[in-house]
């Protein structure tokens, strides 16, 4: 492969940050925004974003530990929101407009996440940043929510479904969603949590489509045993608009959002995709049963996100496989 085509896409991706989000920039360029897992894979993407529209400040709060490299002239807030001294933490860092939730650990950062684990940083967390903020001056906030608080129900996905998760990651963000939308509705915050699917895109270091690329970028053969299983993957620009729409939409706090693009595809499906890009190694597609705790399908409605915003996801996946997976076999 020529090592001009990742620059290529590179190139690609960038214009697809600058083309977007053209309405109601004004809106962030004298904002001062807060970011909960700034140096994450979502977080730095939020950040250059921002940055983009010219937003005055930003504030990254984490806990030290760097996964991604944050850009330049943003201050730092490192605390562990799940411990009682962050909330001083935040307090002194001053009232912002804008506040993005997006720190929490996941089911693909540990194999086996402890429930408590989960309980102290997917919800405590949460209880502590909403008792941190001056809520009299905060204009939009945004939660990051999961597909898995929807676990094996009846797809496409709606917001009013009841949520029945299948494992202890997907039951401490439902609690989590719940919480944030208790808050609104007792009139002490202004929380809309978006439940975002399957999320992809360059700079990301886990989960299905990084590992597939890596054991193809090594000549591996790589097994996907429940190529049936279907997903709704959305690319990391499109998450980082829908999040921006959703904080300053003013009619969206107290709801919960899908953020998906709203086209389901089965795992097999994407790993041929993944293959065919790459253009070395193997894979081989099996029917077995999905890993403990999984859930086998996975779509959601666009409806209500496309009537608050008049926008939905855009960007197809093969479109964005294009960009991710050569900058993950140039690595």
């Amino acid at each position: 492969m020529s090592r001009s085509f990742p620059c290529l896409m590179r190139v690609s991706y960038i214009k697809l940050y600058i083309v977007s989000m053209l309405c109601d920039v004004k809106e962030f360029q004298d904002a001062r925004v807060l970011i909960t897992g700034g140096s994450g894979f979502l977080g730095t993407h939020l950040i250059k974003k921002l940055q983009i529209l010219g937003t005055r400040e930003i504030v990254s709060v984490h806990q030290g530990k760097k996964a991604h490299d944050i850009p330049s002239g943003v201050i730092d807030c490192v605390c562990d929101m799940s411990k009682p001294e962050s909330i001083d933490r935040v307090r002194a860092m001053g009232n912002v407009d804008y506040i993005f939730n997006l720190a929490g650990l996941s089911d693909q950062r540990m194999l086996h996440p402890h429930p408590q684990d989960l309980w102290n940083a997917n919800v405590i967390s949460l209880i502590h940043l909403s008792g941190a903020i001056d809520w009299s001056k905060v204009k939009g906030a945004v939660h990051m929510g999961t597909t898995a608080e929807y676990g094996n129900q009846e797809v496409p996905f709606q917001e009013n479904q009841r949520p029945l998760p299948t494992n202890a990651y997907g039951w401490s963000k439902a609690a989590a969603t719940q919480y944030a939308v208790m808050m609104v509705q007792g009139g002490y915050a202004k929380w809309c949590v978006a439940r975002q699917f399957s999320g992809y895109g360059p700079g990301q270091t886990t989960g299905f489509i990084v590992d597939l690329t890596r054991a193809l970028k090594r000549g591996e053969t790589f097994m996907v045993s429940s190529s049936h299983v279907t997903r709704d993957p959305i690319f990391v620009s499109d998450t980082i608009e829908g999040l921006i729409r959703l904080a300053y939409c003013s009619r969206a706090s107290g709801e919960i959002m899908n953020l998906c693009p709203g086209k389901e595809i089965s795992i097999g499906e994407i790993a041929e995709m993944v293959h065919s890009i790459a253009g070395v190694g193997r894979i081989e597609l099996a029917q077995g049963e999905p890993r403990k705790g999984d859930f086998l399908r996975s779509w959601g409605s666009t409806e209500k996100i496309e009537q608050f915003l008049g926008w939905k996801p855009h960007i197809s996946l093969e479109e964005g496989l294009r960009i991710t997976v050569p900058t993950i076999l140039d690595i």
